[in-house]
């Protein structure tokens, strides 16, 4: 029975119908029928399955004819017509009796409570037809009633829990809302944040002159650019605002990950390096000349439409104040201007006012490219302490967050680059 009712619906019910109509076999149609006069004695049965079953009820009555209809006229129970239990289980009754008087050679003269058969075939066959009919109503009639019930009763559970409808069906959770573009935001500086961590203490340098251990990475750490991003972050009031800290999050991700890369390329410092390239491809940058400094092997690579034209090596800034990795453009072109520090004299990050001959400045916040004519040497391991040749103290360690270059390479610079000219530092 449950199979049949499952496998039932009441748009199909005519094909169905003509289906059964044909159908000899009636096993199950005791079982059907008794549990269809079960369910609908409840009194509290939903109104609205009432006037389902009504509606099937009505498109079986078209396929049964006029005798078949009196003979399955039957007393309500609300709106809803059902067959008496005791008629039915009389034409049982019959029909056992009547296969037993069969077997046993007799002649019956018993009738059926439904009709009185002229002969014993026509008697079963119209029996047989009424079962299957009696089962094909059951089966409508529970399908329907099976589906409206638990949709009635799955409403009323939810719209009032203390019911006593038993416990209510728990909802299927929604699908999460969209998260806000500050909470993206957030949740891109925390995955930033977690990667230099990750990789910097995975990659230490282990200075020679102090016996200290530095993050290679420092640079993107809070000290440096990762500072200056969780105050973005902080400030950000507006749509637009949230939107431009997550494109620069994504630069230095990007960045970073140059990084990453280039820390297992064997290519010698004056040569084209793949994240070089790949950063070029990234930021489109393939007409013009564009410096690219990597931070790793303390050099510079200047692109002239995506050819490299020139390599320099370079000091950048110390571990406490880094230079900027990103990607930026030329805003200034000074020659022959004064340095004056930015840090209060007695700060461990002062400096004397110092004149220099070349500055081309990549941020607002003082970064720049210039020549340094008190240092001696440049390249690898020059941006952590360290003994300089030409005996001046300032040149013993990084910068305070310049890109440093011997006077000559940039004059040189100076003389090649022009404002917004793009720079890449990573």
């Amino acid at each position: 029975m449950r199979k049949q009712t499952k496998d039932f619906f009441a748009e199909t019910v005519d094909e169905q119908v003509e289906q059964l109509l044909h159908t000899e076999d009636s096993t199950d149609a005791s079982s059907v029928v008794q549990d269809l006069q079960r369910f609908y004695e409840q009194r509290d049965t939903p109104e609205q399955v009432h006037h389902s079953l009504d509606a099937i009820w009505s498109r079986l009555a078209d396929h049964i004819s006029p005798e078949k209809q009196t003979m399955f006229s039957m007393p309500e129970v609300g709106s809803l017509h059902i067959l008496p239990r005791t008629g039915y289980e009389e034409t049982l009754a019959h029909e056992r009796r009547q296969n037993k008087r069969e077997q046993l050679g007799e002649k019956s003269d018993i009738t059926t409570p439904l009709t009185r058969p002229t002969s014993r075939q026509s008697s079963k066959r119209k029996l047989r037809r009424t079962l299957t009919l009696s089962a094909l109503a059951a089966i409508v009639l529970l399908s329907v009633f099976s589906w409206t019930l638990v949709a009635h009763l799955n409403s009323q559970g939810r719209s009032n829990p203390g019911s006593g409808l038993g416990t209510p069906i728990p909802t299927v959770p929604s699908t999460p809302a969209p998260q806000s573009l500050r909470e993206q935001t957030q949740h891109l500086l925390s995955q930033f944040h977690q990667e230099v961590t990750t990789w910097g203490k995975a990659h230490l340098y282990q200075d020679p002159s102090n016996g200290q251990t530095y993050e290679l990475d420092y640079a993107y750490d809070h000290q440096g650019i990762g500072g200056l991003l969780d105050q973005s972050v902080a400030q950000a009031k507006s749509t637009a605002d949230y939107q431009e800290v997550m494109d620069q999050i994504q630069v230095e991700l990007t960045n970073l990950r140059a990084m990453e890369s280039n820390s297992t390329d064997q290519t010698p410092w004056n040569q084209v390096h793949s994240a070089d390239r790949s950063l070029l491809d990234k930021y489109q940058l393939k007409t013009g000349t564009v410096v690219v400094v990597s931070l790793l092997e303390q050099s510079m690579r200047v692109y002239q439409n995506g050819q490299l034209i020139k390599s320099f090596q370079v000091t950048t800034g110390r571990y406490e104040v880094p230079s900027l990795p990103g990607s930026w453009q030329v805003m200034q072109r000074l020659h022959n201007t004064v340095l004056k520090s930015a840090y209060p004299r007695g700060s461990a990050n002062w400096s004397p006012d110092t004149p220099v001959q070349y500055v081309l400045t990549y941020h607002s916040s003082g970064y720049m490219l210039l020549g340094s004519w008190w240092r001696e040497t440049y390249g690898l391991g020059t941006n952590f302490f360290h003994h300089d040749p030409s005996g001046n103290p300032t040149a013993n360690n990084g910068s305070q967050g310049s890109v440093d270059l011997s006077n000559s390479n940039a004059a040189w610079l100076y003389n090649n680059l022009q404002v917004n000219a793009p720079v890449v530092i990573y």
